[in-house]
């Protein structure tokens, strides 16, 4: 909690620090498909795509504060982060941190359930010019800790063995578009435990599921 309030802080601090710098504050919007794996919730996968929202503000030293947000109604996570860039052999290289809260909720058809939990995302990125564009190599931990659920009336909190959920690794493509707008696009692989997916929060299975991604989006300044 004293982590994310002070992420707060300094994003709030920045944002009015910057009100005359326009050109340091980026938003992106786009989705991302997930192929979740049919056998763990014993169903057809709702292969539903996800928002996502990134906003990014530029700070001093190679800095940057962010905020971003994936979500579709039954998983949803919203989560603040500082991110810092240098170079390696040459090569663009990104360090970030994203921390909050992954939250979620199933209705309908007798089912009424709802869960959260706090998550931490630490992850590296790379990338290497090709032609007019970017392809960018992404890596990220997925964190987290006991998982807080209702079902109807019962509620109830699960804590995991290890905060370790699993990981996710992404390559991504980066083009302009002009006046500082860029479009991407991409694939990655999720390797996770099912208590990644809201609705897989009641699951009997313990062991790491692998599945596939797909993602598209626009960043403008």
């Amino acid at each position: 909690m004293q982590l994310l309030a002070a992420l707060l802080l300094i994003f709030s601090l920045s944002a009015q620090a910057s009100e005359n710098l326009p050109d340091r504050v980026s938003l992106g919007v786009g989705a991302r498909l997930e192929f979740l794996p049919i056998h763990l919730i014993e169903s057809e996968a709702p292969h539903v795509p996800s928002l996502t929202a990134l906003l990014r503000m530029d700070l001093p030293a190679s800095f940057s504060a962010n905020m971003r947000y994936v979500g579709v109604v039954i998983k949803n996570q919203l989560e603040l982060g500082l991110g810092w860039s240098t170079t390696a052999f040459g090569l663009p290289v990104s360090l970030q941190y994203f921390g909050g809260v992954r939250f979620g909720a199933l209705e309908g058809s007798g089912f009424n359930a709802s869960t959260w939990s706090w998550v931490h995302h630490p992850g590296i990125q790379f990338s290497v010019p090709w032609q007019d564009s970017w392809i960018m190599l992404q890596t990220e931990l997925i964190l987290g800790g006991t998982e807080h659920f209702k079902l109807g009336e019962f509620t109830d909190s699960s804590k995991l063995k290890t905060p370790f959920q699993g990981f996710q690794v992404n390559l991504l493509v980066e083009s302009p578009l002009g006046e500082g707008a860029r479009f991407y696009y991409g694939a990655g692989v999720i390797v996770s435990v099912p208590y990644d997916q809201a609705w897989l929060v009641f699951s009997d299975e313990n062991e790491k599921a692998t599945y596939p991604q797909l993602m598209v989006g626009y960043e403008f300044l």
